[in-house]
């Protein structure tokens, strides 16, 4: 088992026209993706399903992995990938977390709707171009701090959802990671400069963690 990180650029509010007004466009550049990928037909059929789900905003409650392979789908059809080496082909679950991005993944409400699983992985996140600069790094046991200071005051909604979430994780993660200090650096660097660029382009990025 291992896991990657998806990345994926995009103008939020178009994709988000065009699910409303057109979503029958981006079913037929998914299957035409899926096609050249010789995703097998039976797949594709599935897949599409959800991928009609997505477009209309009427997903389950609890998703299945199909619903983030189908958003993967979408975003690889419809949007640009971004490629990061270091957030490929992880083993643990647990190296994920020391790159410290999950939770300001999860931070904000996306556009659209989005799929959820009862436990994670698999997830998916959303961060608008307009709040890249102020993104930060955080650990499970950072956020779980920032969390312990919250209960001093109101908890909303979306950020009690959150920690939870991230704490069902972290009770289901395999151990610490091997990584190094310098190798959750040089990854941090390159997504930061990812970030940089996306507010540059004004683009927004889904990330899906599968």
């Amino acid at each position: 088992m291992s896991y990657t990180i998806h990345l994926f650029a995009h103008k939020g509010n178009s994709l988000v026209e065009q699910m409303r007004k057109s979503p029958e466009k981006i079913l037929t550049q998914v299957e035409k993706w899926c096609k050249a990928q010789r995703i097998k037909s039976r797949d594709i059929e599935r897949g599409l399903k959800c991928v009609v789900e997505i477009c209309a905003g009427n997903v389950p409650p609890v998703c299945k992995e199909l619903h983030f392979d189908a958003l993967c789908w979408i975003g690889d059809a419809v949007m640009e990938r971004i490629a990061i080496p270091e957030f490929t082909d992880l083993r643990r679950y647990s190296t994920i977390e020391c790159y410290g991005i999950v939770p300001g993944l999860l931070m904000h409400p996306s556009p659209f709707v989005l799929p959820k699983a009862q436990e994670m992985p698999p997830v998916a996140g959303y961060l608008p171009w307009t709040r890249m600069a102020s993104f930060e790094f955080q650990t499970l046991s950072e956020f779980q701090a920032k969390v312990m200071n919250k209960l001093q005051n109101d908890v909303d909604a979306m950020f009690q959802e959150l920690s939870q979430q991230l704490f069902s994780t972290a009770m289901e993660s395999p151990g610490r990671s091997d990584i190094s200090h310098d190798q959750i650096d040089f990854a941090r660097d390159e997504f930061r400069g990812i970030l940089e660029t996306l507010v540059d382009d004004q683009l927004d990025l889904l990330a899906v963690i599968i």
